[in-house]
């Protein structure tokens, strides 16, 4: 039993750069992404990211950064409505989310506590 660790309770952490299962003697709930974010092109992310913020491109950007980079600093919750309902933009706000879900892995959540489902779908870019 000594080689067990033991904690002296439960911590939620959320770090995509620098993640630890640890923080001081408390074990981290949070789980990490499991892929390595690195630089180079994202026409499909950009594309989307187009789609959905329009002429507010370089504020959402800002968001997604803030998003992935600082993911403990409180953010405006983001709401996407479409003054038309159009059917094209409903599947932009859906893709939306299953791309945030693919980015943060595990550590996303439907507004239900869900955890989405895993799908990856091809883009089409423009």
């Amino acid at each position: 039993m000594a080689s067990v660790p033991k904690y002296d309770g439960f911590c939620t952490v959320p770090d995509h750069v620098g993640y630890k299962p640890v923080v001081g003697k408390f074990l981290n709930l949070y789980e990490p992404i499991s892929h390595v974010p690195r630089q180079g092109y994202f026409l499909c992310i950009r594309s989307l990211v187009g789609h959905i913020f329009g002429e507010q491109y370089e504020l959402g950007m800002d968001y997604l950064q803030l998003l992935n980079l600082c993911p403990d600093q409180k953010l405006p919750i983001l709401l996407l409505v479409s003054e038309d309902r159009q059917t094209a933009v409903l599947r932009g706000r859906a893709l939306f989310g299953r791309a945030q879900a693919e980015v943060h892995d595990r550590g996303s959540r439907l507004p239900s506590g869900k955890r989405p489902e895993r799908q990856v779908q091809a883009c089409t870019c423009h």
